[in-house]
């Protein structure tokens, strides 16, 4: 097969590929994947919050109630994020829940980490392992990924 020169060529600030029709037609492949993606994440980092509130309060030596209040409001946002993924049918819409799990879980690790006493050690770690989720699993938009490298500097700078 052969491949016209610059056929592949894309916008450096958004990723999308500048010719519409190819835009469109891999828009349309990414789809059932992409729906996948969205609940595969809600569902894994429903995980990460479970063994928060397992595994934290013992290993860091706080109380367990704020530490449960917190993980269960964020497992409950994120099984609604896996409940409403089939809305997903663009990536507008996967980006929409994906950038709203990011900054729902930023959120809750600075309120976690400032009610437990917690936030001069565990805030920025805390901040940065959300950016890394972000990055690696849920693949949002480059908006959420230029906020993730932004929350990863910071938190390398303020070490």
């Amino acid at each position: 097969m052969f491949f016209p020169a610059g056929w592949d060529q894309h916008d450096q600030w958004t990723l999308r590929f500048l010719d519409q029709e190819l835009e469109r037609s891999y828009q349309h492949a990414d789809h059932a994947a992409g729906v996948r993606r969205v609940r595969t994440a809600s569902l894994v980092a429903v995980g990460v919050w479970v063994l928060v509130a397992l595994i934290g309060p013992p290993v860091v030596g706080v109380a367990p109630g704020p530490v449960w209040l917190i993980s269960g409001a964020m497992i409950v946002f994120l099984l609604a994020s896996a409940g409403v993924s089939h809305w997903a049918t663009t990536q507008r819409r996967r980006d929409s829940i994906g950038m709203g799990q990011q900054l729902a879980s930023g959120i809750a690790v600075l309120v976690l980490t400032t009610v437990t006493g917690t936030f001069v050690v565990y805030a920025i770690p805390g901040v940065m392992v959300t950016a890394l989720f972000g990055f690696s699993i849920t693949r949002p938009s480059i908006a959420s990924r230029r906020s993730a490298a932004s929350r990863c500097i910071v938190g390398w700078l303020c070490e």
